[in-house]
């Protein structure tokens, strides 16, 4: 699979109008566009993408193209993202969480195996430690998770050029760790146009409370389905200090592919997805 052209990726429309959008509104979150599509008898679990931080559900076009004709596929816009609604507040960790609980109800989705990609993937292993009866397993794509010194300075200095020259700005000026040598720079151009438009009230406490005010460690060490992790050319993770917390973590890379890779390199992703689907369903289902 190439990598999608600009114009496919810049707007959600296309993909709604491919597949089944979904608009649940919930009191207090506003409303909610999820797309829920594919075969849900294909498969015992259902394949929930969350995207991550200041991104939206294009994040994971490929996927969605790639898997929803096997499986039932879930791909929700977080609150305050995308075209969903931007209340006020309630953009921590535990909102996202509480928000995809609560679609999953509504869904009536009874397992599912979470795929989140950079704050998506803090979001899933969140959700599988409160919800370990519906969640399978968590694969994240290059989040912060227990980072080097180095990876936590240079992703907390996000959160200090954002109070001091606003999203774009600073979006602009730390592209370096969002994209790598290989990356189209026109895609990554329309990416960052997206993260952008994301309100500063949503995109500053949601990057405070997955990166700045987040400690993986009670979590890890909670954790009791599979759970998976994939790097990315500069690794937000240190993945020994991980496997202190989580032994039985698996673990990759990918290949000449920045912090998009799911955009940038699916073909890479989506058979890691799919590997990891065969081991969480080979294992026994936690009741």
């Amino acid at each position: 699979m190439s990598t999608p052209d600009l114009d496919e990726f810049s707007t959600t429309t296309a993909v709604l109008r491919q597949t089944s959008a979904t608009t649940l509104r919930r009191e207090g979150g506003g409303r909610l566009v999820t797309i829920d599509t594919g075969p849900s008898e294909a498969a015992r679990n259902a394949l929930l993408l969350v995207h991550g931080w200041t991104c939206d559900s294009t994040s994971f076009d490929a996927q969605l193209r790639h898997f929803g004709a096997i499986r039932r596929v879930i791909l929700p816009n977080l609150r305050g993202h995308g075209p969903n609604d931007a209340p006020v507040q309630g953009y921590a960790l535990v909102d996202f969480v509480d928000d995809l609980r609560w679609q999953l109800d509504v869904l009536q989705v009874d397992r599912a195996i979470v795929v989140g990609h950079s704050m998506g993937g803090n979001v899933g292993l969140e959700l599988a430690v409160r919800e370990a009866s519906r969640i399978s397993g968590v694969l994240m794509i290059d989040s912060v998770l227990l980072p080097s010194p180095e990876a936590d300075a240079a992703v907390r200095n996000i959160a200090t050029l954002l109070d001091e020259i606003g999203l774009a700005a600073t979006l602009e000026r730390t592209s370096g760790l969002l994209f790598g040598d290989h990356d189209d720079s026109g895609l990554a151009a329309g990416i960052i146009k997206i993260m952008a438009a994301t309100p500063y009230h949503v995109a500053v406490p949601a990057l405070r409370s997955h990166v700045v005010d987040y400690d993986a460690g009670p979590t890890l060490a909670h954790c009791k389905v599979p759970l998976g992790y994939i790097a990315a050319a500069n690794p937000l993770a240190d993945i020994s200090r991980v496997r202190e917390l989580f032994p039985r973590l698996i673990a990759a890379q990918t290949l000449g592919a920045g912090h998009f890779s799911p955009i940038f390199a699916p073909d890479q992703i989506n058979a890691m997805i799919d590997r990891f689907m065969t081991i969480v369903e080979a294992e026994p289902v936690m009741e």
